[in-house]
């Protein structure tokens, strides 16, 4: 396959300019919402006993977040200095989490029912703890991705980032082991309790969604056309492997469950979502150029939508949980509840998107840019300032 254009980023919070419009995947933007979604639905159904199994399988959006990021971290890490990749990553990160934090202890603070670990939930989610608690379960992923950020960093630091495959195969590797003797363990084949690293730092390994991280890299490294046997070969496991993830987390979500689920009926939701969605994101690659032709008025909408995926991951479980309650007591029925409650997460997502994280993201980068303006000309600092490589 012949080597396509680097598909690059439009700046943050901006909208590709002509000549990189058709190189940009806007179709990766619609997966990921589509994505946020679905977790934004199971969050708000599935501890209700009266519409428990409504949207039980969104959960897997979630692992699609992972998949994504592994595509859209190789992209923007190509060729790109340490300090510029990691000075991309704070920018998106940290302000969206402190303006989602602040909505969420505003709603939360306003609720009839205090809770006297709200403030070290605030201060985690903030900060973007390792180890919470959060003020939002959906934080977790966070340092789960942060771990795979750092690990990027130091393959571009290092002058090494040509090696991305070899990263990722090392990665599908690993993943792959620990997932099958996870699922030796979760499956009653054997005992393994050490394996198990529910929501904690452990994640931060990778072992557990190392192959989402790995397959994202492995479908960039096709849409270059960079994609070698070997590299087939280890997509190929990590497609075998994740399948075993996805099913090992039915198997906890149904034991969580608060009303009795049939596992037998359930589990082939999770991973039907997930293979559409890897099919999408290989059909966002491929025809970028097409999407990327609609008029300009769309593509600014589909760029608003996709900016909003991050916010509405964050906020959607106060937000949109205390938006459900409230239409509750107010006689809705608990789909009805769902509904609302998704419907202003979305809203509140936009706002965000469109005016409040934009104007603490132009705050943050000005204050980046002083330690940047000082430092980029020390001999000592220059591998900083260094293209860490090329695939």
């Amino acid at each position: 396959m012949p080597e396509t254009p680097k598909m690059q980023t439009p700046p943050m919070g901006g909208h590709p300019n002509q000549g990189s419009r058709a190189e940009y995947v806007y179709g990766i933007d619609m997966v990921r919402f589509a994505a946020a979604l679905l977790v934004t639905g199971f969050h708000l159904t599935w501890r209700d006993p009266a519409v428990a199994d409504a949207m039980w399988s969104g959960w897997a959006g979630v692992q699609v977040f992972f998949v994504v990021s592994g595509f859209v971290i190789a992209n923007s890490a190509n060729n790109a200095t340490p300090i510029a990749f990691i000075r991309s990553r704070l920018l998106r990160l940290y302000p969206a989490a402190w303006v989602c934090s602040v909505l969420c202890l505003v709603v939360l603070l306003l609720m009839p029912e205090p809770d006297a670990n709200l403030a070290r939930r605030f201060i985690a989610s903030f900060a973007l703890a390792p180890d919470g608690p959060y003020i939002a379960s959906a934080y977790w992923t966070l340092p789960v991705e942060i771990a795979f950020y750092a690990a990027v960093f130091l393959l571009l630091l290092s002058g090494h980032f040509h090696r991305l495959p070899q990263f990722a195969l090392a990665l599908a590797a690993a993943s792959s082991a620990y997932l099958g003797a996870y699922g030796l363990h979760v499956f009653g084949v054997l005992d393994l309790p050490f394996l198990e690293f529910e929501y904690g730092m452990l994640n931060m390994t990778l072992l557990r969604h190392g192959v989402f991280f790995a397959l994202g890299i492995f479908l960039w490294l096709w849409s270059r056309g960079k994609l070698t046997r070997t590299g087939m070969a280890a997509a190929l496991l990590a497609l075998a492997a994740a399948p075993l993830e996805i099913t090992a987390r039915s198997v906890e979500f149904v034991a969580r469950s608060p009303v009795p689920l049939n596992l037998a009926d359930l589990w082939t939701g999770p991973l039907l979502i997930w293979g559409l969605s890897l099919l999408a994101i290989a059909a966002s690659a491929r025809w970028r150029a097409d999407v990327a032709a609609l008029p300009p008025s769309l593509l600014a909408l589909l760029r608003l939508i996709g900016l909003a995926t991050y916010p509405l991951y964050l906020l959607h479980e106060v937000v949109g949980g205390s938006a459900k309650a409230l239409a509750m007591q107010a006689g809705a029925s608990s789909m009805a509840g769902a509904v609302t409650g998704g419907a202003l997460s979305i809203a509140v997502a936009l706002l965000v998107a469109a005016v409040l994280e934009p104007a603490v993201r132009d705050r943050l980068r000005r204050l980046l840019d002083i330690p940047q303006a000082a430092f980029s000309g020390r001999p000592a600092l220059s591998t900083l300032y260094r293209s860490g490589g090329t695939v």
